[in-house]
């Protein structure tokens, strides 16, 4: 098929995006993009659904406005639009390893709703998805192995069982096993004297996908066999993904030889979503319900509930089933008495915005008053973006209330601050981890209040 003025102009635009946004953003966000058309000054792009819009408009339009003028030579209004799946260009099918029936009757079970298709991505999670995918669409030509680590309820275990489910219809020999199932069947088989028959069954995998390895700390007998069944696998070019609750430089006891291994790959790391995307998460989940919620609900869920996405569903669950019983829309006062044990341990007003500015002042050895005024020293300007992200991320003010707390800087101001700060959020930046800290402070500080 003959390919439009619209879709080559778009590759053009991509490809000197490319250079100018973090690599998870460009996999995860625009890749999938098409130029679809292009006349008198307007450029239409295709995007797969309607959260990626959304979040290209509020989060990039500005670049990609700026680098469609650039290749265009001319002013152009670049506007999105979302429907059925994009038509793709023809490509050679990903290619599996021949083998016999996968291993998915015999490993741990898997939930039916953990599939890429149900994985909301955001910048919070987006390269951890992107090399989930990657393994699942091409297992040992990537990373190897892909260590996925975060805390409790934000999408490593989904991510995981996707991969599972993906490669389930191929012909590929994969088994997916939790860290305590790997343990009991490698001891059963010490005790039994099948330990060959255990080595058949693990180390002639194309596949291993492993959650909560760091279920083997403190089991030496069972790290022992992990690394030999590790290095058999990785040797013969088959794809290892483990999932953990900690970098592997946090795995205290485990055995230095395994930690070196874990980091041969790449660490995808994933992080508690941000405001937004925890709105969106609620009205994804929200419209599969069938249920209706009014906008303040939402918003009073995503405020309050900011630890990780299953907490999240939680409290989303709760108001719905209350629709469910009884047929009445829920109250705004209803949803506030509802909610009160999901509080981020205390009420939003137990850390305020004078509590993050101390906080953070602290942290980079600065005043309040020199992150408030124009002092534009790198040091000051970090803690500076670094308020900003907390006080709209983490107590939900918005663009308005946090120029006023700063100074009376204006929302453009703000609104330009949130840009350059996703675009420093990388995964496992220094900036991100520093984000990690300071959020964690906070945490006890609420706790403690």
């Amino acid at each position: 098929m003959a390919r439009t003025e619209a879709d080559i102009t778009w590759e053009t635009v991509l490809g000197a995006l490319q250079l100018q946004v973090p690599a998870h953003t460009f996999e995860t966000m625009l890749k999938g993009s098409r130029g679809l058309e292009m006349a008198a000054g307007h450029l239409i792009v295709g995007i797969p659904n309607p959260f990626i819009a959304e979040w290209l408009e509020k989060r990039l339009y500005g670049v990609i406005q700026k680098t469609a003028a650039g290749v265009l030579k001319g002013p152009v209004d670049v506007q999105f639009s979302t429907g059925p799946a994009l038509p793709s260009e023809s490509s050679p099918e990903p290619r599996f390893y021949s083998k016999k029936a996968n291993g998915y009757p015999n490993g741990a079970s898997l939930n039916p709703k953990y599939t890429f298709d149900t994985f909301l991505v955001g910048e919070c999670n987006g390269l951890a998805h992107a090399a989930t995918l990657a393994a699942a669409e091409r297992p040992g030509k990537g990373y190897n192995p892909l260590f996925l680590c975060s805390g409790v309820g934000l999408g490593k275990t989904h991510l995981l069982q996707a991969i599972a489910h993906k490669v389930r219809e191929s012909n590929i020999n994969f088994r997916y096993v939790t860290g305590e199932q790997f343990t009991n069947e490698f001891l059963q088989s010490l005790r039994e004297g099948q330990a060959d028959r255990f080595r058949e069954r693990y180390r002639t995998l194309d596949m291993l996908l492993l959650d909560d390895v760091h279920f083997l700390i403190g089991k030496e007998q069972t790290q022992e066999g992990f690394f030999h069944t590790f290095n058999e696998l990785h040797n013969r070019g088959s794809q290892i993904v483990l999932t953990c609750d900690r970098l592997p430089k946090e795995l205290g006891p485990l055995e230095d030889r395994l930690r070196s291994r874990f980091q041969w790959g790449l660490i995808a790391d994933l992080q508690p979503p941000a405001l937004e995307m925890r709105l969106a998460i609620l009205k994804v989940k929200l419209e599969r319900s069938g249920i209706r919620l009014s906008e303040a609900i939402l918003e009073l869920i995503a405020k309050r509930v900011s630890t990780n996405v299953r907490e999240l569903e939680g409290a989303l669950n709760r108001l719905v089933a209350l629709v469910e019983l009884t047929g009445q829309p829920v109250a705004i006062e209803q949803a506030e008495r509802l909610l009160a044990d999901f509080c981020t341990s205390r009420p939003l007003s137990s850390v305020g915005a004078e509590k993050v500015l101390s906080l953070v002042a602290q942290r980079y050895s600065v005043s309040p008053e020199g992150i408030k005024g124009k002092d534009m020293t790198r040091n000051v300007s970090r803690a500076r973006r670094v308020t900003i992200y907390l006080l709209h991320d983490y107590l939900g003010h918005s663009l308005v209330e946090i120029g006023r707390l700063l100074g009376g800087r204006d929302r453009s101001t703000i609104h330009h601050a949130l840009r350059k700060i996703a675009l420093e959020m990388a995964p496992l930046s220094q900036f991100q981890d520093e984000i990690r800290q300071a959020r964690e402070e906070l945490d006890t500080l609420r706790r403690s209040a």
